[in-house]
């Protein structure tokens, strides 16, 4: 059999190649390190061999790399507008196509925004939340949904230029602000939160203010902060005395004031407390006082009433979607739930759409409800104690359930003053004989 012999000449230029078998020098000192480990695999516990696993199976890395490689192929393209992974800052934006046809409806004004920061132990990541309430239907319809790894003013900034960018471009809706157009939305309702406050703001400033006022003079026009997170606020600083001239009122009272200079006096006037110094100040100031009471803000009192005076309904959302585990998974788990809750609240909203009804038609004053709930309770007390007293009339079914030795069932069709003949009952012998005869007391008796 012939051979072939090649024989190269010239200078290598790439590196040696790696060797195929592990030297011997490092494989003994590998073993002596893992041979060194205090605690084998003998001493794990069940629940640590699950938390281990779910370590070696890069939860987040692989959700990370699923999302994008999802929308790169546009598997997902159906919910997940915009992913971006630079390999350390995530971000995602999703909402199907029927929720950002919202933003084209009439009475679209203004919309809400929270984060949830339910995260799991030793993660970073939040979700924020876009949301709408709809006068109409009464119902909070989610808009968007953007889930990141970070929570910086630089991540709202960017959040906020891609998501009216995507509207721009991919559905031909460009939306514009009241107090620099002269016409569109009034602005958004958020919690004090300060990141996406001054997120929103340079949003404006850069990419939608041609002369580029800062995010101070931006925010004081288009933004309102939710009044139910300010009562919150004051839980951790009145006791339950809600009376006139308690604490809470006093503090509850600057959202009445009906002047700058009367707010301004009420927060001097709790800036003499001790406890509450640090609180009075940070409601002094210009960009607090401005969303919380229209008296202070630049927005007029015919906008101010367009805005949703609280965020609540944004996070009852955030709560229905991950009411199992109150907590946000992994960014692929994320997804999932939020399109098909998303999914569903559109069907739901279009059920109470098409006919014309309202979500919630009945009266919502506390005390009225609660009124009609005593009414309805005392009415039932009193139907269970008429049945009480009245006579059992004698039954022929349960006469016949006595002769047969079998437990007596009262059928469905049972009802007082049944006009159904009493027959006799009739006692079977073991033969298969029948005999007739009385079949109860009662009968007896007669």
């Amino acid at each position: 059999m012939g051979q072939i012999i090649i024989v190269s000449h010239g200078k290598h230029k790439h590196p040696p190649i790696p060797p195929t078998k592990t030297p011997v020098a490092v494989g003994n000192q590998l073993i002596k390190l893992i041979n060194q480990s205090q605690k084998g695999l003998r001493y794990l516990v069940p629940i640590a061999i699950f938390q281990k696993k779910k370590a070696l199976a890069f939860l987040n890395p692989l959700s990370r790399t699923w999302v994008l490689f999802g929308h790169q192929n546009r598997t997902r393209h159906e919910y997940v507008q915009y992913v971006d992974d630079d390999g350390e800052r995530f971000l995602a934006i999703c909402f199907h196509d029927e929720q950002v046809e919202l933003f084209r409806h009439s009475e679209f004004h203004s919309f809400e925004i929270t984060t949830n920061y339910n995260r799991r132990s030793g993660a970073k990541d939040v979700e924020v939340l876009w949301s709408w309430y709809s006068r109409v239907t009464q119902k909070a319809l989610p808009l968007v949904r953007v889930i990141s790894n970070t929570a910086s003013p630089e991540m709202y900034t960017f959040m906020y230029e891609k998501v009216f960018e995507i509207c721009k471009s991919d559905f031909n809706i460009e939306l514009q602000w009241k107090h620099l157009q002269g016409t569109g939305l009034v602005g958004i309702t958020i919690n004090q939160d300060w990141k996406n406050l001054i997120g929103f703001g340079n949003y404006l400033s850069k990419f939608v203010d041609p002369e580029h006022h800062d995010w101070i003079w931006q925010v004081k026009r288009c933004v309102r902060f939710c009044k139910v997170f300010f009562r919150l606020e004051l839980e951790s600083y009145c006791t339950s005395d809600r009376s006139e001239g308690s604490r809470y009122a006093t503090m509850l009272s600057i959202l009445e004031a009906q002047s700058e200079a009367e707010y301004l006096k009420l927060v001097n006037l709790l800036e003499d407390e001790p406890d509450l110094y640090d609180w009075a100040l940070h409601k002094g100031h210009g960009v607090i006082r401005s969303g919380l009471n229209q008296a202070c803000s630049s927005i007029s009192a015919e906008d101010w009433d367009l805005f949703c005076g609280h965020t609540n309904t944004v996070g009852m959302l955030h709560k229905s979607v991950y009411k199992w585990t109150e907590r946000l998974g992994p960014y692929d788990f994320c997804i999932n739930w939020g399109r098909n809750h998303d999914r569903k609240c559109l069907s739901t909203d279009q059920t109470y759409k098409d006919p014309g009804i309202r979500a919630h038609d009945g009266n919502r004053s506390l005390l009225i409800r609660n009124a009609g709930r005593n009414d309805g309770t005392r009415h039932q007390r009193s139907e269970a104690s008429q049945d009480r007293f009245q006579p059992n009339p004698p039954n022929p079914m349960q006469d016949r359930a006595d002769t047969l030795g079998a437990p007596f069932q009262a059928s469905s069709d049972m009802r007082w003053g049944s006009s159904q003949p009493q027959s006799q009952g009739v006692k079977r012998t073991r033969t298969g004989s029948q005999t007739n005869q009385p079949t109860s007391q009662h009968q007896t008796a007669q």
